[in-house]
């Protein structure tokens, strides 16, 4: 696999959110052990994963993701590091708007022949 493999995987994972797409796609493309940390959110487990991502379900009505800048350093042997920054646009159901930039700090492995996050630190930094 390569680092564009690397890149269409985060970019897909962004669209599955733009689109609110099951659990389940995004449960399929988590390592296990679980490590994972949005802003105030620590996610240690698939649940806790669930447990946030209905959250966002049932509380946000729109949302787009724009990748900023990424940077992937690694390979198939120890992994991927991928540096980038998102800009978050979101609207809730109670019509509050949201703007922001986030970065994230992402860990992607090879488990056989697919690509899984294995780690994900997420800052607000705008």
């Amino acid at each position: 696999m390569s680092e564009n493999d690397v890149k269409s995987f985060v970019y897909q994972w962004f669209a599955a959110f733009d689109h609110q797409r099951e659990s389940g796609y995004f449960v399929n493309r988590i390592a296990t052990p679980v490590k994972m940390q949005y802003p105030g959110t620590p996610i240690a487990s698939i649940e806790d994963f669930l447990a946030w991502y209905q959250g966002v379900t049932d509380n946000i009505v729109w949302n787009s993701h724009n990748i900023v800048s990424m940077d992937v350093q690694g390979d198939q042997q120890s992994g991927w590091m991928v540096s980038y920054d998102v800009r978050w646009k979101a609207r809730s159901k109670n019509n509050e708007s949201y703007d922001m930039i986030v970065h994230q700090e992402l860990k992607v492995i090879r488990v056989g022949d697919a690509l899984k996050l294995a780690k994900l630190e997420a800052k607000v930094v705008e």
